[in-house]
């Protein structure tokens, strides 16, 4: 039986309208997940060649976060093209005059630099304020727990992780084990059944390797 690969096309493609609330969110988790709305991942027919992508309405964009010293550290550069026309802007100021820009860039930096992202681009409004003008669309509201929180590991998890993460010899690739480990909590469902395998004794328990290889970045 030939089985051949579902290609989508530029007709059967149906798109949604989301709204996010900035007040309050990491600017770095919003953009991400707006991206993704952006370019269409969150759906099963995703195809990366296609603008697969839904409508994003972001409002209270005067009122997103920047963690640690970001706000006075970060700096925006812009340049007219001209000899000694680059104009640098701090994200304090930049977000005090125009923060809409500061969220689109942002945005636009996790989209792919060619035609996909620059058509998924123009399906991005973001406004100041807490009113925008798609009430029509009647978008849906993409919860700010969405945007903000991924699920807390547990005890028992971590410490499943640092047990894997010590059975591997490449140092690089056991910290990025770590560190992904929200992200894996948040899109694998079988978390569950790697630790189940770990406290069977499948994996071992990674002794054999020094202390210099297992070291984990919390």
């Amino acid at each position: 039986m030939l089985v051949r690969t579902f290609t989508p096309k530029a007709g059967e493609i149906t798109r949604s309208w989301y709204l996010i609330d900035a007040q309050d969110v990491v600017l770095g988790r919003l953009a991400t997940h707006a991206a993704n709305l952006l370019r269409g991942k969150h759906k099963s027919t995703f195809a990366p060649h296609m603008d697969m992508g839904d409508f994003v309405v972001v409002i209270n964009a005067d009122k997103v976060v920047l963690t640690g010293s970001k706000n006075t550290q970060k700096v925006s550069h812009q340049h007219s093209g001209y000899p000694g026309g680059m104009t640098s802007t701090v994200y304090s100021d930049l977000f005090e005059k125009f923060p809409t820009r500061a969220v689109e860039k942002a945005i636009r930096g996790m989209l792919p630099k060619n035609s996909v992202g620059r058509s998924a681009f123009t399906k991005l409004k973001v406004y100041a304020g807490s009113e925008h003008p798609h009430a029509a669309q009647n978008p849906k509201v993409f919860e700010s727990s969405e945007a903000t929180e991924i699920d807390e590991l547990t005890t028992r998890e971590i410490e499943v992780l640092e047990q894997l993460s010590k059975g591997l010899k490449n140092k690089v690739i056991a910290e990025n084990l770590f560190l992904s480990a929200f992200t894996v909590k948040k899109h694998i469902e079988n978390i569950a059944i790697i630790t189940d395998d770990c406290d069977n004794g499948k994996y071992g328990n990674g002794s054999s390797h020094s202390d210099s290889d297992s070291t984990i970045v919390s």
